[in-house]
């Protein structure tokens, strides 16, 4: 099973669209699917893609691994490399699908990943 690294913005602006509540439903999610051998669940530090949050950013395998062992990893700007997936306007319902088919059957979401072109429109709008 792949190794994932899930994280959950918390700059200011995602915190006031409602990340700390997407961060307790990423937690939740992936103990009662015992997904926790493989997945690790964290907050990240503003990616100056506030416009498009609250924000979401999943790595897998050697995207994940990299991160984890950097100084401050979790804070790690995304770069949309591969192995890394941002889905934005994340919303509980979001967060429940992402732990059930990305994380759990290893299937991202297209529909529901930004692509480079969305990326592009991203502002910081966050003073963290």
């Amino acid at each position: 099973m792949p190794h994932f690294l899930v994280s959950v913005c918390k700059g200011s602006e995602c915190v006031a669209r409602g990340s700390d509540a997407l961060h307790a439903e990423a937690v939740a999610c992936v103990k009662e699917q015992r997904l926790g051998d493989h997945v690790t669940v964290t907050r990240g530090g503003c990616w100056g893609l506030c416009n498009l949050g609250p924000n979401v950013v999943v790595r897998q395998d050697e995207a994940a691994r990299a991160v984890e062992g950097a100084l401050f990893g979790h804070d790690a700007t995304f770069l949309g490399k591969v192995g890394e997936f941002h889905y934005g306007a994340c919303a509980v319902e979001t967060v429940q699908r992402i732990v059930r088919e990305h994380l759990a059957e290893g299937h991202p979401i297209p529909e529901l990943a930004s692509d480079r072109a969305l990326r592009a429109t991203a502002k910081k709008l966050s003073k963290d």
